[in-house]
C-alpha cells in the first residue's frame, strides 16, 4: 500500500507539472495559507497542503465524499477529488517476540472542495481575522531549542563538536571574502525568495529524519522541499541528491546491497526515516525527468570525517568515553562500508559528470566491508579505551553492506582505507586520542 500512495502522489505532482500547474505556488485568494477539513476544521499539513493549493479554488475547506453525504450535499457530477495523505504510528505485537512494536501507517483518502458541493447543511468557520502563519525565522528557532549547543562566532570554520557541545561559526566577512553568499532557508517552507536561480551545480543533503515521528512534516521537507528546490535550479548542469542506503529492504546483514535490489526501506531505529527518502527519491525521479534536470541519486552509507557529528566511529568512541553500554545484535553481526570526507568530497564533482535524465542511481559507500565488531575493536586498539558491548535483542540501528560495482565503473574507487578514516576521524574530534602514531 505504501509503494502505491507514493507512486500516486508523485504521478499527481509530475502531472500538474505537465498542466502548467507548480503545486508550491499558491493561486488561490483565501485569507488562510491552510487548507483545512469542513467538518472537522483541523488544518491539512505536510504534503497535503500543496496538493490541495493547486486545485486553484478560493475556498481552504475539504471534506470527503461521506462527510459531504452525511450534511446532506452531493458533489456535481464531473467533479473530480484530490487525494491527501493519512499517516500515524500504529501499534501491533512482534509474531516472533511477543513485544509490542510501532510501525508507520499510511493511507489515501480523497477529498472535495465545498465548491465542488451543492446543498451543503453546515457552513465552515470563517476565515476573517486569520493571519498566515509566517516561518518561523532561524534566529527564532535556535533561540526557542531546549538544551542547545553552545554557538562560538568568529571560528575559523564552521564545525560541530560532540566532545562539548559547540557548534563553531565563522564570521559572515570570511564567506563573503571568497565571494559566497548564504541565504536561510527552512525545507519546510518552499518559498524561495532570495535565492539565485543561476547555479551551475546542486548538491541536496539537508534530511528531515522525521525522529518525531510525524509523516505529514517529514514528507514537506524532504518530498516537496526537493521538488521546490530542483524547480528553482532546473536551469543547473546538474543536481546530486544524497539519500540513505535505509531505503533498502535488508536481505540479510552480510548481503551487499546494489541498486537494483529492493526498496522498501528499513531503520528499526526510527522507520520513518527511510520511507520517507523513498518518498523523496520518488519526487526526484519525477523531477528529474519532467524538468529534463540531470540528476544523481547517492544512496549514501555510514559517512565519517572531521566535520559534523564526525559520523558513527565519533558516536561510539563518546559512548566509550562514558562508560556507557554499545548494544549490538545478539545473532548476527551488523556490516557497513564507511567512507570518509574526504572521498565525498573528492568524489562530489565525479558524481555531477554522471547526473543523466533519468536519473542516476548509485550507491555511495566506502570500498571496504566492516564488521561492527571489527570497527569497535580498531577504536579499542588506535585509543585503549575499552568498548563495553552488550548483545541485545531489541532493535538496533540497522547497518548494510554495499555492493559498489555500479560506483567503481562511474567514477572510480575510494583513496581511503576504513582503518586510515577512523582513526583520522577520531582524533580530528578528541586531538590527543590516537596513541597508536601508525594509525593516524
Amino acid at each position: 500500500m505504501k509503494n502505491q500512495a507514493y507512486e500516486r502522489i508523485t504521478e499527481r505532482i509530475v502531472a500538474l507539472l505537465e498542466q502548467g500547474t507548480v503545486p508550491w505556488h499558491k493561486p488561490w485568494k483565501a485569507k488562510t495559507d491552510w487548507p483545512r477539513n469542513f467538518v472537522s476544521h483541523k488544518q491539512y499539513r505536510g504534503i497535503n497542503v500543496f496538493l490541495l493549493h493547486a486545485m486553484s479554488y478560493e475556498s481552504p475547506c475539504w471534506l470527503t465524499l461521506r462527510q459531504a453525504n452525511q450534511l446532506g450535499g452531493i458533489i456535481r457530477k464531473g467533479e473530480k477529488a484530490c487525494p491527501v495523505i493519512f499517516w500515524k504510528q500504529r501499534k501491533i505485537e512482534d509474531k516472533e517476540s511477543g513485544e509490542e512494536k510501532n510501525i508507520p501507517l499510511l493511507r489515501i483518502y480523497y477529498v472535495f472542495n465545498v465548491a465542488q458541493c451543492d446543498n451543503l447543511k453546515a457552513s465552515p468557520t470563517s476565515a476573517d481575522g486569520m493571519e498566515p502563519t509566517a516561518a518561523t525565522k532561524p534566529a527564532e528557532i535556535v533561540a526557542n531549542m531546549p538544551q542547545r549547543p553552545v554557538i562560538k562566532h568568529d571560528m575559523t570554520k564552521a564545525f560541530y563538536s560532540p566532545h562539548d557541545d559547540t557548534v563553531g561559526m565563522p564570521a559572515k566577512e570570511r564567506f563573503e571574502s571568497l565571494g559566497i553568499h548564504t541565504v536561510s532557508w527552512r525545507m519546510d517552507d518552499p518559498g524561495l525568495d532570495g535565492v539565485p536561480t543561476d547555479f551551475t551545480h546542486v548538491v541536496h543533503a539537508a534530511p528531515h529524519r522525521g525522529d518525531d515521528g510525524n509523516w505529514e512534516a517529514a514528507i514537506s521537507a524532504n518530498c516537496i522541499a526537493v521538488g521546490a528546490l530542483m524547480t528553482h535550479c532546473r536551469d543547473a548542469e546538474a543536481f546530486l541528491f544524497v539519500s540513505t542506503m535505509g531505503v533498502y529492504s535488508r536481505i540479510t546483514p552480510e548481503h551487499p546491497h546494489a541498486e537494483d535490489d529492493p526498496t522498501e526501506g528499513y531503520a528499526p531505529w526510527n522507520p520513518l526515516y527511510p520511507i520517507t527518502k523513498i518518498a523523496a527519491e520518488g519526487a526526484v525521479r519525477g523531477f528529474c525527468s519532467t524538468l529534463g534536470l540531470p540528476t544523481t541519486i547517492a544512496r549514501m552509507n555510514v559517512g565519517m570525517g572531521p566535520t559534523g557529528w564526525g559520523g558513527m566511529p565519533v558516536m561510539y568512541f563518546k559512548l566509550m568515553l562514558a562508560g556507557e553500554p554499545i548494544y549490538v545484535p545478539d545473532d548476527h553481526d551488523n556490516v557497513m562500508n564507511p567512507i570518509h570526507t574526504d572521498d565525498i568530497t573528492r568524489q562530489i564533482p565525479l558524481l555531477f559528470r554522471v547526473a543523466s535524465t533519468p536519473a542516476t542511481v548509485v550507491n555511495w559507500a566506502g570500498d571496504d566491508s566492516v564488521t561492527e565488531p571489527e570497527l569497535l575493536a580498531h577504536i579499542s586498539a588506535i585509543t585503549g579505551v575499552e568498548a563495553n558491548v552488550v548483545p541485545s535483542e531489541s532493535p538496533t540501528r540497522a547497518m548494510f553492506a554495499a555492493n559498489n560495482a555500479r560506483r567503481i565503473e562511474l567514477i572510480g574507487p575510494c583513496e581511503v582505507r576504513w582503518r586510515q578514516g577512523v582513526a583520522r576521524t577520531i582524533e580530528a574530534h578528541y586531538p590527543g586520542s590516537v596513541i597508536a602514531p601508525e594509525a593516524r
